[in-house]
Formats: structure tokens, C-alpha cells, sequence
């Protein structure tokens, strides 16, 4: 697959996250796929599938914003925003009906067209701020 290929297939799987459609996604994930988050060990395809779902059930109206996308053979970086609306519960968090914004960078790997390792840094401590379980801190 080309470089452009790839970036189509991560511009796809937002499309489908905004969508809700995580079985969609699955789609677009090697059944070897790994997924590399700050703070845990990785991730299966099924773990990280099930993380997708937590989000997809937690938060809609979901609008990913890519920007800065770079490829190079079979990687792909970028950046961007994902913003959605808190409807349900999210780790134990009641749905508290507020629009957030994540700030996010991914680094993704393919392998025969699908993504087999992903790299992503999301702003978690921006969401509990937004959220209101965690003080944002005060302009000085």
C-alpha cells in the first residue's frame, strides 16, 4: 500500500470512530494489531476495540480534526482534536452533557493495508479537567 493509501485508511477509521461504528473500525485492524497507550501495557485488536466502545458509548456527536498528517512507507503521524459530548457514564464519571475537546497525536503502522501498531498520546488530564473531576489550573 502507498503512503497516500495509508492516510486514506486513518482518515477513514475517524470517520467511522465520529460515526460510532467500532465494528467498522475493527474492519480496518489487523487481527495482530497492537495498540501502545500511556500508563498501560498494550493493547490487543479486542482490548482495543473495547476501549473504542467505552468512548463510542460514553460521548457522541463525535468530530475527530486531523491536521499535520505525515507518511512515509508504511507509517503514518498526525494530529489532532476529537470533540464530543459527555452523554453517559465514562469510567465511573456520570455523563455531565458537556462538549469536551481532546487534543491527540497518533503514530500508526501497516501492514497489507490495515493498521498493526498504534502509538497515541491523548490529552487525558485536558478531558478530567474539561469534565470537572480535576481542577483546570488558574490564569496568574
Amino acid at each position: 500500500m502507498s503512503a497516500e493509501q495509508n492516510k486514506a485508511v486513518v482518515r477513514r477509521f475517524h470517520e467511522l470512530f465520529d460515526q460510532g461504528d467500532i465494528d467498522g473500525i475493527e474492519a480496518l485492524l489487523d487481527p495482530n494489531c497492537i495498540a501502545h497507550r500511556a500508563g498501560s501495557p498494550p493493547l490487543s485488536r479486542d482490548a482495543f476495540k473495547q476501549l473504542g466502545m467505552m468512548f463510542a458509548a460514553a460521548f457522541t456527536e463525535g468530530k475527530s480534526t486531523l491536521e499535520d498528517m505525515v507518511a512515509e512507507n508504511d507509517m503514518v503521524c498526525y494530529r489532532g482534536t476529537w470533540s464530543a459530548t459527555h452523554r453517559a457514564d465514562f469510567n465511573g464519571i456520570p455523563a455531565t452533557g458537556k462538549r469536551v475537546t481532546i487534543e491527540f497525536i497518533v503514530m500508526d503502522r501497516f501492514a497489507n493495508g490495515k493498521i498493526i501498531e498504534n502509538w497515541e498520546q491523548a490529552d487525558m488530564l485536558g478531558l478530567m479537567q474539561q469534565l470537572g473531576i480535576i481542577p483546570a489550573p488558574q490564569a496568574g
